[in-house]
């Protein structure tokens, strides 16, 4: 399976005419694994400070 679902999805119109556009496809594949990448980036982001903010939460109520 590709690593580029919606890319390859937009370009299968485009059949026969890969070839001469072959640039402007590998870019097309190219900035959609980077969004993926940045996607995953942000979520494991997201999933850390919400983990911080417990432990943070949690050591305040202990020192009250």
């Amino acid at each position: 399976m590709s690593d580029t679902p919606e890319t390859d999805a937009a370009w299968a119109c485009f059949k026969g005419y890969t070839e001469p556009l072959k640039d402007v496809q590998d870019l097309s594949r190219k900035l959609e694994r980077e969004r993926d990448e940045a996607r995953e980036k942000i979520k494991r982001q997201a999933e850390r400070i919400r983990e911080l903010e417990g432990a943070t939460n949690h050591a305040g109520g202990l020192h009250k």
